[in-house]
């Protein structure tokens, strides 16, 4: 999404505003990376999922202050239906994210290998069943294109 909205700007001959934005993110990503790594370090987890966490935040931030931005430059983006989305798909992640709880419960005494690989291919499984459960039109426009392409259709 950040790099959709970063050329939707540069499609306006705006280059200054995501650079500007995206400079404001660095500095904030350097503020949350000591912060968290720290604060994970003084809880007793490891240091470097705090870098993680503030990779990620700074870039949702980014991204969430672009999206205003060209929001209001363009007079709206239709926010509801992609709030929508974000929602549908959150809740499928969730899903995703329980059954992958559940499977490393009951499966922590299995090889790493077999571990891993059953996550994946449950994760993937789950989280698709998810999408296509609520109706994620993208998915669904996804969906429309394979079909096109068979042999046949």
């Amino acid at each position: 999404v950040l790099e959709v909205l970063t050329r939707a700007f540069y499609a306006q001959q705006d280059t200054r505003t995501p650079v500007v934005v995206g400079a404001f993110a660095m500095s904030l990503n350097v503020v949350f990376s000591f912060v968290f790594s720290s604060w994970f370090k003084q809880i007793g987890w490891m240091p470097h999922g705090g870098l993680a966490l503030a990779n990620s935040l700074a870039t949702a931030l980014e991204t969430a202050l672009l999206f205003v931005i060209m929001s209001r430059r363009l007079g709206g983006m239709e926010t509801q239906s992609l709030l929508d989305g974000v929602l549908r798909m959150g809740t499928a992640a969730c899903g995703m994210a329980l059954a992958l709880w559940v499977w490393m419960q009951a499966t922590s005494s299995i090889s790493l290998w077999l571990n891993g690989l059953g996550g994946v291919l449950l994760g993937g499984v789950v989280y698709s069943a998810g999408v296509l459960l609520f109706r994620i039109p993208e998915v669904n426009s996804l969906l429309v294109l394979v079909k096109r392409r068979l042999p046949g259709q």
